[in-house]
């Protein structure tokens, strides 16, 4: 068939009638480009990364990006700012992260961050950590 079902989520079907889902439509960003994007697309390419273990992707008031990430181990500001280049460098110019926060701890289901399914939470991990992304960029990192 060919009705649509709104799922609230956002796909696309290939050539060969399969489908692929690639986020949801209430997570999108809306950068200063004018241009949408699924975060999910974005947390995909950190968190491919073996430096980072977790990370939550959020549109800020500057239309920029913000990374909230949780290293998988310790890494000191400096080299973690090379692994942000390193995967900014393999993003479009409207995708790439231009803030970033170091979340103390990993994301967890008991701390409300993390569904029982080990989705994130959006809205508790952006009321918890955004208000960081207003400081200067040289505070958040």
């Amino acid at each position: 068939h060919d009705a649509e079902i709104d799922s609230g989520d956002l796909g696309y079907l290939d050539d060969e009638g399969y489908l692929y889902v690639t986020g949801r439509y209430s997570n999108l960003i809306i950068t200063g480009y004018g241009r949408n994007i699924s975060p999910e697309w974005i947390e995909s390419e950190l968190v491919a990364h073996p430096a980072i273990a977790q990370a939550a992707v959020f549109g800020d008031e500057t239309g920029g990006i913000t990374a909230v990430l949780v290293p998988a181990a310790e890494i000191s500001p400096a080299q973690l700012a090379d692994v942000l280049d390193d995967i900014n460098s393999m993003l479009p110019d409207y995708a790439r992260i231009n803030r970033h926060i170091v979340a103390p701890s990993p994301f967890r289901i008991d701390t409300g961050e993390l569904t029982p399914g080990g989705a994130l939470v959006r809205s508790t991990i952006a009321q918890r950590y955004m208000s960081l992304a207003r400081r200067p960029l040289e505070e958040t990192a």
